[in-house]
């Protein structure tokens, strides 16, 4: 059985060619929100450092940062539901931009931390808008690959972004790494008020159909699965530069080597999954959630950089990546019309992990150890995985009950 993708508008199909621009072009704005987003992973001890902060509170960076993305896409994202999406795309960009200025400038942890807010504001609302963004640019055949081209500007984010902003960090401050997001922000505004055609948002019957669709097993299993696969994911990769630096004993010249290890393994990763078929996605997932279960457990056996620690850095890289593209994608396929509605959920679900992750991850690093937080992405990615294929399991049972009834 087939499940309708968010409706498109009518003049999609003859201007396949020039839309598939403008897919990339959300592709580059995608890179630049999740550079804003991941970079401070790379920075915390030097953010640490300055403020005079535990690099445990440090994270809070990336943790407020979450806790807003996810409100954000539910409350502003129904405020805006009747607002052409590129009219939407141009202010939140605009937003993000002024506050990535801010927090380059910021006097203050506490200060940092409120324009980290504010662009977490525009964050969210842009990952509710993106995937249905995306899918109304192309034919309906083309709406995986649509999916996957927009999100690869997360692989790309953090196969350059993240490993030059740890670098910029080291060489030149924290502070200039935050002010060429602001930089490319900018950038990326200019060309989406240029280049971006307006696309029309789902309407309000189909966000009546958005709630039923909620309300049936499939989608609530799928957000339960993705708040803590994720959720254990950010535990361990927020704190990934002390677990480099402290568990590890490293060098900090190796960190900006394993993200880019990890990001190039993330490209591939969502490259593949523009291969698999929409009526494949359900299936896919619990093997790349399978994946990064085995990092968490495999990256505590680790002692030195060696070919063991690129290999852990690159399934991690792979796994995730695929995974967050099937989990989006999957929800918005389960909601049929109600695209943009599913996709704001989804971003709560999302960043609900992103937030708790960082926040346990945290007290983890700083009760326990550089270690720990590698434990909570083995626990929370493992359970994660069984609840998708115990739903599995039980969804062809549960029909032939019904058949038999």
């Amino acid at each position: 059985m087939t499940v309708p993708s968010p409706a498109r508008t009518q003049d999609s199909g003859p201007y396949e060619a020039a839309s598939w621009w403008s897919v990339a072009l959300l592709a580059a704005c995608a890179f630049v929100f999740v550079l804003a987003e991941l970079m401070p992973v790379g920075l915390i001890p030097l953010i640490a450092s300055e403020f005079s902060v535990s690099e445990g509170a440090a994270g809070y960076v990336t943790v407020i940062y979450a806790w807003t993305v996810g409100p954000a896409a539910i409350v502003v994202t129904a405020l805006t539901r009747r607002m052409d999406r590129r009219q939407l795309l141009l202010w939140i960009v605009a937003i993000f931009m002024l506050a990535n200025v801010g927090a380059a400038i910021a006097p203050s942890f506490l200060v940092l931390l409120a324009t980290r807010a504010l662009a977490a504001l525009a964050h969210g609302v842009f990952w509710s808008i993106v995937g249905p963004y995306a899918v109304r640019l192309v034919r309906e055949k083309n709406a995986p690959r649509a999916m996957a081209v927009a999100f690869s500007g997360i692989s790309i984010a953090t196969v350059v972004g993240v490993p030059l902003g740890a670098a910029i960090g080291i060489a030149l401050g924290w502070r200039m790494a935050l002010a060429l997001i602001a930089v490319a922000s900018a950038a990326v505004l200019l060309a989406a008020w240029i280049f971006m055609p307006s696309v029309s948002s789902s309407n309000d019957r189909a966000e009546a159909r958005l709630w039923t669709a909620a309300r049936r097993r499939p989608l609530t299993v799928l957000w339960f699965a993705t708040a803590l696969a994720i959720g254990g994911h950010f535990a361990a990769f927020t704190y990934v530069a002390p677990f480099v630096t402290d568990g590890l004993m490293l060098s900090p010249s190796t960190l900006p080597i394993l993200l880019f290890v990890f990001g190039a393994a993330g490209l591939a990763g969502n490259g593949l999954v523009g291969l698999i078929s929409a009526s494949k996605q359900s299936h896919a997932i619990p093997v790349a959630t399978t994946g990064f279960a085995l990092t968490g457990a495999f990256a505590l056996t680790l002692t030195s950089f060696d070919a063991a620690t690129i290999a852990v850095f690159a399934l991690w890289g792979l796994s995730i990546s695929a995974a967050t593209t099937l989990f989006q994608s999957h929800a918005i396929a389960l909601a049929g019309p109600a695209g943009d509605r599913a996709s704001s959920i989804h971003v709560l679900v999302f960043n609900i992990g992103i937030g708790a992750g960082g926040y346990f991850g945290g007290l983890a690093l700083d009760r326990v150890g550089p270690t720990a937080p590698m434990f909570a992405l083995f626990v929370s990615a493992s359970i994660a995985t069984l609840t998708l294929c115990l739903d599995a399991a039980l969804s062809p049972r549960a029909s032939e009950l019904k058949g038999h009834g």
